[in-house]
């Protein structure tokens, strides 16, 4: 069982890391200013509440003109500039705690990891250096309405994690 969670692990990162260089790649040169850096908070994009249908109906706020595609299950994937992130129900190998997430990252040799006890669940992100470059993780777990739900993300960029965890906070019925 853990083998087959941790070879499910290793291609959702793959796939999720590729999804976010292709991203990267579709807004090169477009940045929010013209030095490169990123948006000051005037300049961020406005946001706009999405119903998740595939996802018991929750609602989340996200960049208007974000993508809403089918993932894995029956999660959703969502993406936008300098945004990926992936939303289900938790299953059975979601851990369901903030101390057995911080136990399960451990796999990924994690750097920088900061925990956060939400008042409906956890937040967990951290980095790690693999062998594409450094790697940005978010692992939110949320219990609306009696049910569990994950929100994560692994990223190339930390603005692409930053704003993963920020979407994943305002998941709501």
């Amino acid at each position: 069982m853990l083998r087959n969670t941790l070879r499910f692990s290793f291609a959702l990162v793959a796939i999720v890391a590729l999804v976010g260089v292709a991203a990267c790649g579709k807004d090169k040169g477009k940045s929010a200013d013209k030095s490169g850096g990123a948006a000051n908070q005037a300049d961020a994009p406005a946001t706009k509440t999405f119903t998740l249908a595939q996802v018991d109906n929750l609602k989340v706020e996200l960049p208007a003109g974000a993508n809403i595609s089918k993932g894995v299950g029956s999660g959703v994937m969502i993406m936008a500039p300098d945004l990926v992130v992936s939303i289900s129900r938790a299953g059975s190998s979601t851990a369901k705690t903030l101390d057995a997430a911080k136990k399960d990252a451990q796999m990924f040799k994690p750097q920088k990891l900061k925990a956060e006890k939400l008042s409906d669940g956890f937040a967990l992100t951290f980095e790690n250096k693999g062998g594409l470059g450094r790697n940005y993780f978010v692992r939110v777990v949320r219990v609306i309405g009696g049910k569990a739900y994950s929100c994560t993300t692994t990223a190339s960029r930390p603005a692409q994690k930053a704003n993963a965890l920020k979407v994943c906070k305002t998941l709501h019925k």
